[in-house]
């Protein structure tokens, strides 16, 4: 109180920006106040979550197959289920944890609410057994009329036949990098930092809880780490075995799926590299 001989320091948990209040403000979503006293709230640090208000110290980890960047202000992701499907999978924000100021309340009772995040290794074919057509650039419906057979080696050819897989791609939000959040007391414009989304760990890595950095380091586990040889890992993997075995059709050097190519195959699951075709003969398509 203005002109009172006794003040008390904010406890963690709270800040205070103004001269003779008569309360602290909590801290708000997406900030942490570690400090007693503090008159502006600390950005969450890389690595966790503040997605509550009265964070004392961050200790929410980011979640598994995820990194998280300073100001990272939700649980919630976009990647739905460990393994790709195309149906939606329920997540639950996570409720407020011991280090936030007050009792708050707990949401083990609350309806979870569904979570964005349906995917799914969608494939197409278009193979076939036509010898002129798997060699062919020209669409089926002309090549009987054509006849065209490019059986020149010297002549290189991109195969247009084959089987096609999606990339399981986690969805994309336009709030990933500048999440609205709204405080009866807290300015997030003013303050000039963005708050963030967690962000999926890269193809071919896996991530852990807690991963802050984009860019893998096989000697800090902060950071997202190469998944196993033959293994396929998309997007958001929380584990070096990603998925599990790399498809039929496909090679996975470390984590990473490739279609087989051209004059090569991949008969079984778990391969880490293709096949090539024996002698006498040819593969003129992708993904066989």
């Amino acid at each position: 109180v203005m002109g009172s001989q006794n003040w008390t320091a904010c406890p963690s948990g709270t800040y205070q920006p103004l001269y003779g209040q008569r309360e602290c403000l909590r801290c708000p979503i997406g900030f942490q106040c570690p400090e007693r006293g503090l008159p502006v709230p600390r950005l969450c640090p890389a690595g966790y979550v503040c997605d509550v208000t009265g964070t004392a110290r961050a200790d929410q980890p980011c979640p598994a197959g995820h990194f998280c960047l300073e100001g990272t202000a939700t649980t919630a992701t976009t990647c739905g289920h460990a393994r790709p499907s195309s149906a939606l999978f329920p997540t639950r924000l996570h409720a407020e944890r011991h280090s936030t100021a007050g009792t708050g309340f707990g949401r083990e009772d609350e309806r979870p609410q569904l979570s964005l995040g349906a995917r799914n290794a969608g494939c197409f074919s278009n193979r076939t057994d036509d010898v002129g057509l798997q060699l062919s650039s020209v669409p089926g419906r002309f090549w009987q009329e054509r006849h065209l057979l490019p059986l020149d080696e010297t002549s290189p050819f991109n195969p247009h036949r084959g089987r096609y897989c999606l990339d399981d791609a986690c969805l994309r939000l336009e709030d990933a990098d500048d999440l609205s959040v709204v405080d009866a007391h807290f300015d997030y414009i003013a303050y000039g930092a963005n708050l963030r989304r967690p962000v999926p760990c890269p193809p071919g890595q896996y991530c852990q809880p807690g991963t802050a950095v984009s860019r893998g380091n096989m000697r800090n586990f902060s950071a997202p780490q190469p998944c196993a040889e033959s293994m396929y890992c998309p997007e958001g993997s929380e584990s070096p075995s990603g998925v599990g075995s790399c498809p039929r059709g496909h090679y996975c050097p470390f984590g990473v799926r490739l279609a087989c190519p051209a004059g090569a195959f991949c008969p079984r699951d778990g391969l880490s590299s293709p096949i090539v075709c024996e002698p006498g003969f040819f593969n003129g398509m992708v993904g066989q």
